[in-house]
């Protein structure tokens, strides 16, 4: 695959080989013209269940990933990063700028996606993979669950991305900010902690959770790479109707010296 020309740089895909084999990810090794070393990308699986594949993608500067996957995948930048893009069923390539915590969705198809890190920084993405084959859900039932909350559905401080198979919530708070309001899972999640490199909290994180009468129910510190998977019945509610206690809470960073990030 022979990319065009951007900026100071001719960039090409020289080596393809298999490297991760529980996942349909061909990693791809980019060399520029003006650099003497090859450079690599590193992709770690850090958690798979039944439901969904998590991975940590880190590209070394000018190195680029290719992947061709049946199953939609929810890309997650850690930091700024600026990538070439390219498509298999398309001439062109797209150079493409990405602030923090930006968030894209690819659908499953036999369309190769190329994506390489144009920069002389490294980027960092979380890739996660949807194995189910069709939402859990309709829209509708979602909406009626939503409705139904007695809490706030709220479960993150921004929502960065939703469509009728996944929503992405960026879930931070900065040292010294007050306890959130109590909000209430209705829908099954996933957790990723990513600490440490360009764009990530040092260190570890922490998060107080808190029932609505302000008693404090669980002190949770996670660390780089910890992935945290929940089943949460439906709605979030228990056999007699009522908020699940295992899925309503508030919550505050427990650190006074650093903010608290998680992905959710």
């Amino acid at each position: 695959l022979k990319l065009r020309q951007f900026s100071q740089h001719s960039l090409f895909c020289c080596f393809i080989r298999p490297q991760y084999p529980l996942a349909n990810f061909r990693w791809t090794t980019v060399v520029g013209k003006r650099f003497l070393s090859e450079s690599r990308v590193d992709g770690d699986l850090w958690f798979e269940n039944e439901r969904i594949r998590v991975f940590n993608v880190m590209f070394k500067p000018l190195s680029g990933a290719s992947w061709i996957t049946p199953n939609p995948l929810v890309r997650w930048v850690v930091g700024n990063a600026s990538f070439i893009e390219h498509r298999s069923d398309s001439v062109d390539a797209n150079e493409v700028s990405f602030p923090d915590k930006s968030v894209r969705y690819y659908d499953g198809s036999s369309v190769e996606w190329t994506l390489i890190n144009k920069s002389m920084s490294p980027a960092r993405e979380l890739v996660f993979e949807l194995l189910d084959k069709r939402p859990r859900y309709t829209q509708a039932q979602v909406d009626a669950m939503l409705k139904a909350c007695v809490f706030s559905p709220r479960v993150g401080t921004q929502l960065l991305f939703e469509n009728d198979r996944v929503r992405a919530w960026d879930f931070s708070y900065p040292s010294g900010a007050p306890q959130s309001e109590v909000h209430q899972h209705t829908l099954d999640y996933v957790f990723c902690t990513p600490c440490g490199g360009p764009g990530a909290v040092a260190g570890d994180v922490r998060l107080l959770g808190f029932a609505p009468d302000g008693a404090q129910i669980f002190d949770s510190v996670s660390r780089d790479g910890d992935v945290r998977w929940n089943a949460v019945p439906p709605g979030g509610l228990g056999p007699e109707g009522q908020p699940d206690p295992r899925f309503r809470h508030a919550g505050r960073n427990g650190h006074a010296d650093r903010p608290f990030a998680q992905y959710l």
